[in-house]
């Protein structure tokens, strides 16, 4: 691969990454097995090269940032010492400007014989290189590669790396572009209005900044409902021709509301604002390798309205219906790029003071959709191993406290809270966790019987 400018999403994360805000992803598998090493060491060689990104770094040549391939770079996994429980590996801090981001560490646990009972292989992975989508495509490659060299007799999927340059394009013409501007100018607007505003943290007061990176891993609060538990969610969306996302939101958001309540921080008078990436992938973008094709929108609450639950999901479902039908989605990318006509550019805005939002929430949607390494329990499998469980954990931005990620694999729905240590203790970020699983059964509880029925406008 040559040369390639970074999009302006890979610039900024590439920008907002700090000692104490790392623009980092995780991701750990547990499986049930083990792994040849030397077989797994292989796989990772074999699915790095569709995946050119991952073997670069980047540099600033003639006042642009570019994406430069690093000659005869290779992944290393990392095996640690074998431990009794699930553990995650020290983190470190990566440097994407001197050395490629892609890290896998692999603890093996033995049981009493000395044969491996389990593995935990822990994925750290640079945002500028890649989303969620991204990572989970990576990941599915490494297992199909090393099913093949075990014989197992799988395919890869289509990838098509001559694609790349075009990935900040989103697959618009000229003409597409055109009838996105008032739109567009609609969004930027709603945008002056939202940084007007003064956005609360979590805990009601400032953030620290300045920090010190720390090595150990990410805070994480997990909680699992069963397949069944998720078709009742889903049903309980439909009630309200809603989907299952908008309830995660509404239910954030009330959650937070009450969270700061019982910890008696903040007044009715701030405003709650909650970061929501946003999937800006078209069909084509199937064939992309693992890059970042990914916005964010924000969605600001008084308040005063956090439990009023009917009118959260009046409002939710409006907010996501103007972004969906205006294709708002574009709005952080557009202001990006304006922002390339400024000085300091990119730079400056990703480092701007205050909160960045109050929470986010991260729908990841279903782990391994397209893999064929499927069982009869919808789990990934290869030859020795199960992977029995899945825990992402996105970067946390400047100022915001706590990220929920959600996703779907083998069936369950998982719910992923990574918190920041230094602001959150355990047993809050736990709190935060059940009060917003309270919500979502709330949700199910009223859509149960027959009068169900979607929010009112008003």
């Amino acid at each position: 691969m040559k040369r390639l400018p970074l999009s302006l999403f890979e610039e900024y994360m590439l920008h907002i990454d700090r000692a104490d805000c790392p623009a980092v992803m995780f991701v750990e598998c547990h499986f049930r097995g083990g792994f040849k090493k030397d077989a797994l060491q292989e796989a990772v060689e074999v699915a790095i090269t569709r995946h050119p990104l991952f073997g670069c770094v980047a540099r600033r040549r003639r006042g642009r940032w570019v994406w430069e391939p690093v000659p005869g770079w290779r992944p290393v996994v990392e095996w640690q010492p074998g431990a009794r429980e699930r553990v995650w590996p020290e983190t470190r801090q990566m440097d994407i400007t001197r050395e490629p981001a892609f890290r896998i560490t692999a603890t093996e646990r033995a049981g009493a014989d000395g044969k491996i009972e389990a593995t935990s292989l822990v994925w750290q992975v640079h945002h500028s290189l890649c989303d969620s989508v991204g990572i989970n495509l990576m990941v599915e490659d490494i297992l199909i590669a090393y099913a093949r060299n075990q014989g197992q007799a799988v395919d890869f999927s289509e990838l098509q790396p001559e694609l790349l340059p075009s990935r900040n394009g989103f697959g618009l013409g000229a003409w597409d572009k055109i009838l996105l501007i008032p739109h567009q100018v609609a969004g930027l607007l709603a945008c002056y209005v939202l940084h007007r505003q003064k956005v609360a943290t979590l805990t009601g007061t400032e953030m620290r900044s300045g920090g010190v990176f720390s090595s150990l891993p990410p805070a994480i609060i997990s909680r699992r409902l069963t397949a069944e538990e998720r078709r009742r969610v889903s049903e309980a969306a439909g009630r309200l021709d809603a989907t299952s996302n908008d309830l995660f939101i509404r239910d954030f958001h009330s959650a937070i509301g009450l969270w700061r309540k019982e910890q008696g921080v903040g007044s009715s008078t701030d405003w709650l604002q909650l970061l929501v990436p946003v999937s800006l992938r078209r069909p084509a973008d199937r064939f992309l390798p693992a890059v970042n094709v990914v916005s964010a929108i924000s969605l600001s609450r008084s308040a005063r309205t956090a439990g009023d639950r009917e009118r959260l999901l009046r409002r939710t479902l409006e907010d996501m219906a103007w972004v969906k039908n205006k294709d708002l989605g574009f709005v952080f990318i557009t202001l990006l790029w304006l922002r390339r006509f400024l000085p300091g550019g990119i730079r400056s805005y990703a480092r701007r003071p205050g909160a960045l939002g109050t929470a986010t929430l991260s729908n990841m949607g279903q782990f391994f959709s397209r893999s064929p390494l499927k069982n009869r329990r919808r789990e990934q499998e290869v030859p020795g191993a199960v992977l029995e469980d899945i825990k992402p954990s996105t970067p946390l931005q400047p100022g915001v406290a706590a990220v929920l990620n959600v996703a779907v694999y083998a069936g369950r729905l998982a719910f992923d809270l990574t918190y920041d240590r230094q602001t959150l203790t355990e047993k809050q970020a736990e709190r935060l966790m059940e009060l917003f699983l309270g919500q979502l059964r709330l949700s199910v509880e009223e859509c149960a019987g027959p009068k169900a029925t979607r929010p009112k406008n008003g």
